[in-house]
């Protein structure tokens, strides 16, 4: 991408942000934009981004629906339909994207039914989820507040987050002043045939060629996976809310080596006009992870056919796998000045490990959304990333995204 794109891409972020800065008053929503037919309602959201690096896009990318083509990625075309019944909800989502690897991806993201109001305030849902794991692992992109995803969720969690096919139980205690909640649940992870090259598979050309970075590395959760999450809201009034969590998730990765992520996050929440819509409003939202790998081993069985079937059987190689700890947290920062603009920052950092093949990578953004309509549909943002890897190497970044929005609230 030229210069001059690069300037329009600038230009157009700036003027957007400023021409749509001026406060509107927000209209009654129309029935169109929020349908329902009966018990079910649908969905429709569509993100796209396009953008200028000093780097590889493709390499910098952490999760799978961040954007990887500076010429244009499609980040989510995600089509959705809740249920709704007195005691029985659910949701489904198939969503479809254009990447890197320049072919579209479809897949089914999550199916799952949800049995609610259970005697004792428990709930169970049971199919094909994003688990409840920290404060953001759950949300699709459309409700994420930059146009990626945080580092240390994309190199401990996997490119797609913590998704699994299973179920788990929430247990929710609700006062008016706070509420307190547990969900424990289990699965086995979804596998994904599409992957970045990973910076395990790449460590020989990284040591080579500093100016490429693979960050979406090959130590990621395998088959059955526990996870936890307690956590407590705090509403010291209609304005200030103040939301803690602790989180764990446990399983083996693909080489068998025992893995836990460990998790704490904390929200802050203002809003100048309390439960009512509009006025200004920050949020500020931190989590750090401590990821803890175990040493282990694996069998590499040698073909040798000049030895008969018994001495093939006996002749092995164990490979010692090394384990350690790495330690990693994001904090974002979203004021909203008013219904049309909202300015965020975030700080992303994970400390990288030799034993594991990862390294150390801080990121910043700053972010700009300019919301198109008086109902937050239709934003546009600009973003700015500035990375910086060991050894001194950094890269900058600027992402254009687009981002339309249709349908009510999604079961969660």
């Amino acid at each position: 991408m030229n210069q001059n794109h690069r300037s329009f891409i600038v230009s157009t972020g700036i003027m957007a942000a400023l021409l749509f800065s001026v406060h509107s008053t927000r209209a009654d929503e129309p029935a169109w934009l929020a349908p329902s037919w009966g018990p079910l309602s649908p969905s429709l959201h569509a993100l796209g981004a396009i953008g200028n690096t000093s780097g590889d896009a493709e390499s910098l990318a952490i999760g799978h629906h961040d954007p990887s083509r500076e010429d244009g990625s499609v980040q989510a075309l995600e089509l959705g339909l809740s249920l709704r019944l007195d005691w029985l909800e659910g949701f489904a989502v198939h969503a479809l994207s254009y990447g890197a690897d320049e072919e579209w991806e479809n897949e089914w993201e999550e199916a799952f039914l949800k049995v609610k109001d259970l005697p004792g305030g428990f709930e169970v849902r049971g199919g094909r989820m994003l688990a409840r794991y920290g404060k953001l692992n759950a949300q699709h992109p459309h409700a994420w507040n930059f146009v990626d995803t945080p580092l240390p969720l994309g190199r401990f969690l996997g490119e797609h987050g913590l998704l699994f096919d299973g179920g788990d139980l929430t247990w929710l205690k609700l006062d008016v002043d706070m509420t307190v909640g547990l969900t424990l649940g289990y699965g086995k992870i979804v596998e994904h045939d599409h992957a970045h090259h990973h910076e395990d598979d790449d460590h020989a050309a990284h040591d080579d060629d500093h100016d490429d970075h693979h960050h979406a590395e090959a130590i990621a959760y395998h088959d059955g996976v526990g996870y936890g999450r307690l956590f407590a809201q705090l509403r010291r009034d209609d304005f200030h809310t103040v939301e803690a969590g602790l989180s764990l998730a446990l399983g083996d990765e693909e080489a068998g080596r025992r893995m836990m992520v460990y998790g704490i996050d904390v929200t802050y929440a203002w809003r100048e006009n309390g439960l009512q819509p509009g006025g200004r409003a920050f949020t500020w939202t931190t989590e750090l992870l401590y990821r803890d790998v175990e040493s282990g081993h694996t069998d590499e069985h040698a073909d040798d056919h000049d030895h008969d079937k018994a001495d093939h059987a006996d002749h092995h190689d164990d490979k010692a796998l090394p384990g350690g700890g790495e330690f990693g947290l994001y904090s974002e920062v979203v004021y909203t000045l008013n219904r049309t603009l909202d300015l965020g920052t975030r700080v992303g950092y994970v400390q990288g490990k030799h034993e594991l093949g990862t390294e150390k990578h801080f990121r910043i953004s700053p972010a700009v959304t300019a919301y198109l309509d008086p109902y937050r549909r239709t934003s546009l943002r600009a973003q700015y990333n500035y990375d910086d890897f060991a050894g001194g190497v950094d890269e900058h970044t600027i992402w254009l995204q687009l981002a339309l929005s249709w349908g009510g609230p999604e079961v969660r």
